[in-house]
């Protein structure tokens, strides 16, 4: 008797086991699905980007010293060279408050932060 016990048992623990690795399973292609449209997304910035520096280069005289020269500054502009924008400190304009670049208001006011970057990623 404890033996058909026992067997139920490991057969419950079999069946979870199994619902679990399904699940994982599943997740596992939806986050394959996820970094794929990330990939492409991606592979169309960087074809934005080029696209845009050469229109840039064909109507005016800069070189693609001063575009890295460019890149460079944005860069550490937050301190670090890391290839990435950074979150920066402003002054909020209405309290006087020190906000990051992170908050479309100021946490202190509510006034509304005016992004200093077009692209604000951060």
């Amino acid at each position: 008797m404890l033996d058909i016990l026992i067997d139920l048992y490991q057969q419950g623990r079999i069946r979870d086991a199994e619902a679990t690795a399904r699940k994982a399973d599943s997740k596992t292609g939806d986050l394959q699905g996820d970094l794929q449209k990330l990939s492409d997304r991606l592979d169309r910035l960087a074809l934005i980007s080029q696209a845009m520096w050469e229109l840039l280069r064909e109507q005016t005289n800069l070189s693609n010293d001063q575009i890295l020269a460019k890149i460079r500054e944005v860069d550490l502009r937050d301190g670090k060279a890391d290839g990435k924008i950074g979150r920066r400190i402003f002054t909020c304009k209405n309290c006087g408050q020190k906000v990051s670049s992170s908050h479309r208001h100021c946490i202190y006011c509510g006034e509304p932060a005016l992004a200093p970057e077009v692209f604000n990623t951060a």
